[in-house]
């Protein structure tokens, strides 16, 4: 999906749409809690076979911030840059959690 730009716009946007929808249905965000996987799959996101999904809740004292997999072996040095770039999420946008606050 990383090489693919569409892939990914439709990623994201289907996942906009599961946030979207789990903010104001408590039933299918239950559900996404508990079997993440196939809540997905419903609304469309492809989880291909043998991928374990986990999907947490951040609370206002809580953050999560996930570590990629890789190896520095498996990755040239222009491929580690772009890992550490990132994508960006519209949850994780600067100002949605005060990491100054006291």
């Amino acid at each position: 999906m990383k090489d693919d730009p569409k892939k990914k716009h439709d990623f994201e946007k289907k996942w906009n749409e599961v946030i979207k929808k789990a903010s104001v249905d408590q039933g299918f965000k239950q559900q996404l809690l508990k079997n993440p996987g196939q809540a997905l799959k419903l609304h469309g996101v492809d989880v291909p076979s043998g991928v374990t999904v986990k999907i947490v809740e951040d609370s206002p004292t809580t953050l999560y911030l996930v570590l990629p997999h890789y190896s520095k072996h498996d990755l040239s040095e222009e491929q580690l840059r772009e890992v550490a770039g990132g994508i960006e999420m519209p949850y994780a946008k600067p100002g949605f959690i005060d990491l100054d606050r006291e």
